[in-house]
């Protein structure tokens, strides 16, 4: 049985409407760089170990990227990724691991066949967010999308960040 989290109705148009993909280089500007690598980060692990949600592409309000998937992304970029993955497939959350699983299957196919047959039959469930709604799902249901390439399109996105100036004060 799928249970969602009560959301404002106005939320996914909020999303459609707030969130602006990153401003193109005009004629003689310099393109915006993408976010550099965090070789070796620490955080990105512990982020990753500690996810509570599995949530790619644009989530929220404002329709921008998840700290988990920045972390994914930022596991990706070392040299090491396929190693660091592996790791956190042992020693996260069920959502740590479906992000692990994922980064497998980007960055190490091979490894990512030997690790995905034991999420095939994986019983309980995993938060998932998509947009602005959460949701929890069966783990096995989850493992299946990723198998099926619905997340590969995610790969190469570009990281949507509130724009300057639009956070709360604290």
């Amino acid at each position: 049985m799928q249970r969602t989290l009560p959301t404002l109705g106005a939320c996914c148009l909020l999303v459609l409407l707030g969130s602006h993909p990153a401003p193109a280089a005009g004629p003689g500007q310099t393109p915006p760089s993408p976010p550099r690598a965090q070789a070796a980060s620490p955080a990105a692990m512990r982020t990753l170990e500690r996810a509570g949600v599995f949530a790619l592409g644009g989530v929220g309000f404002a329709g921008t990227t998840s700290e988990t998937e920045k972390a994914l992304r930022a596991v990706l970029a070392r040299k090491d990724a396929s190693t660091a993955l592996r790791t956190l497939l042992s020693r996260s959350t069920v959502e740590g691991r479906l992000y692990a699983l994922l980064g497998l299957r980007w960055a190490d196919p091979a490894a990512y066949r030997k690790a995905v047959g034991e999420f095939r039959a994986r019983k309980g469930t995993v938060r998932t967010m998509r947009g602005c709604v959460q949701s929890d799902r069966p783990v096995a249901e989850v493992v299946r999308e990723i198998e099926k390439g619905e997340y590969d399109g995610f790969k190469d996105a570009p990281v949507r960040d509130l724009p300057s100036g639009s956070g709360s004060a604290a």
